[in-house]
């Protein structure tokens, strides 16, 4: 390998070290095997987390790299509270290969009044439905993954959506 300089040499140590480490923690073929056994849906996070002492943020890039259906998004959720104000945004976006809808983090979800009960009530569903935000308008396979965090003594939603076009 020649030398690698400035921002994207850096940017290339980076993504090949995140390979490297992906790799020791969540070994491609394993991670394979056992998504079939729990099966391609959000729902298998927390197992594979568990069976891999994992992180499942970590689980979540590891499945868009191995899923067989690549025309889908993970979005990871959080609440934000800023001035009074409490919603659930997308604090992050996982695009899996196929998928090619702009999906901006900070969108709000909290329009979309069913997705934010999910999380808000802690109620997994997959259901089609019809959506409306941001560049994310018709209709969406929707799959959720709520759960809960606690910071400074304060507990908070967060979690994950699959979505399928």
């Amino acid at each position: 390998m020649g030398q690698l300089k400035g921002k994207d040499g850096q940017d290339e140590i980076e993504r090949l070290c995140d390979e490297v480490a992906s790799e020791l923690l969540l070994p491609t073929a394993e991670f394979k095997r056992q998504m079939e056994k729990h099966g391609e849906k959000l729902a298998s996070f927390k197992p594979l987390s568990k069976y891999f002492r994992a992180s499942l943020e970590a689980v979540a890039v590891k499945f868009a790299g191995c899923a067989q259906d690549q025309n889908r998004a993970i979005l990871m959720v959080t609440d934000f509270h800023s001035a009074g104000r409490r919603d659930l945004a997308i604090s992050g976006v996982i695009p899996l290969s196929h998928w090619n809808i702009f999906v901006p983090k900070g969108l709000s979800i909290g329009k979309e009044r069913h997705l934010a009960d999910s999380f808000y009530k802690n109620a997994p569903f997959k259901q089609t439905m019809q959506l409306s935000l941001g560049h994310l308008q018709g209709e969406y396979l929707v799959e959720t993954y709520p759960s809960k965090f606690q910071q400074s003594g304060k507990l908070y939603n967060k979690g994950y959506i699959l979505l399928s076009k």
